[in-house]
């Protein structure tokens, strides 16, 4: 069973994201031009999944059971302290060592962004199913407000060009980014309107159906953008940022979060399969938005790019032990 899972997982993120560097070398080769041309598909294609494909399965994850108690606002600030963690590690070590402002952006971007949406949604839905998937959703009910009200203008003032104006005035400029929120909320009145006023006794059928489709296909399609901007050949230049973001998400993080997790449950807060879900997410490599974070605030990218690359080869050996531990 723990075979074909990962076999699955590494089909489903490696095969498209090799498509999408083969790609991409194979346009560099004819014209060395067309890299700003794989940074705009690239970019294009994850909004794609973020409008039209990631909403729907936020939203019918989001009835998969009722939920009542303190679940949903436990979960919601336990994923804040997620990227909290990341944030203030970073912070301190940036400090420490005195890093140049664009590489010091670039880390904290790094560490702080994990890949919570695609990759961390395709582990949870492969071992919990839209059980999971629900608990994720609350897990991430407030990350895009973290990221794009906080961490990216925050990152943008280690660039040459610091973001201008107010919080609105940037959430207008990129008002897509925030649909999985308002995905979240919409499936959480959902939920109320489902289970508490008309009393239903589970979810509607095709729920499991949908996102056995659409989660694959969200993580195949994202994973493909991000073979047309990888760049693996500047990796053993940034080998010590490399081994501190992963030591950091994969090390850290998950302690903290397992710490953290499991009082909250002792307290009743929330239950076993919250637990796990908090402690898999914690444990995700560095997620797109770094990448797309640095290119916006000209941080550097080559930095962020290498941690993308080891963390996420890394991925998988942790993912397996985690299995083992978790399920």
């Amino acid at each position: 069973m723990i075979l074909e899972k990962i076999a699955f997982l590494v089909g489903v993120i490696g095969l498209p994201m090799g498509a999408g560097y083969a790609l991409r070398r194979r346009l560099l080769a004819a014209d060395p031009g067309r890299a700003v041309a794989c940074g705009v598909w690239s970019r294009h294609l994850k909004l794609l999944c973020m409008c039209f494909v990631g909403p729907p399965v936020i939203a019918s994850s989001m009835i998969r059971r009722p939920l009542t108690g303190p679940n949903v606002m436990t979960m919601a600030i336990l994923g804040v302290l997620c990227l909290v963690i990341g944030a203030v590690v970073s912070r301190a070590y940036v400090a420490a060592r005195r890093l140049p402002d664009p590489q010091a952006g670039a880390l904290m971007a790094a560490t702080s962004m994990p890949n919570l949406v695609s990759f961390g949604g395709l582990f949870v839905f492969a071992f919990w199913g839209t059980d999971g998937l629900q608990q994720m959703y609350l897990f991430l009910l407030l990350e895009h407000v973290i990221f794009y009200c906080i961490f990216y203008p925050w990152f943008g003032t280690y660039g040459p060009r610091p973001p201008e104006g107010s919080l609105l005035g940037r959430l207008r400029i990129h008002p897509v980014t925030m649909m999985p929120l308002f995905a979240s909320l919409f499936g959480l009145a959902c939920n109320v309107v489902l289970f508490e006023v008309h009393g239903a006794d589970g979810p509607p059928a095709w729920t499991q159906r949908f996102n056995a489709l659409c989660v694959p296909l969200m993580v195949a399609v994202m994973s493909f953008a991000v073979g047309l901007v990888m760049r693996p050949s500047r990796v053993a230049h940034y080998r010590e940022a490399c081994v501190f973001v992963s030591v950091t998400g994969f090390l850290v993080r998950p302690s903290i979060m397992l710490l953290t997790a499991l009082a909250c449950a002792a307290a009743g807060w929330i239950d076993d399969l919250a637990v796990r879900v908090a402690v898999l997410l914690s444990a995700m490599p560095v997620a797109f938005n770094a990448l797309i974070a640095a290119g916006i605030y000209e941080l550097d990218v080559d930095l962020v790019n290498s941690c993308w690359i080891v963390t996420s080869v890394l991925t998988v050996p942790v993912v397996v032990l985690l299995y083992v531990l978790l399920v």
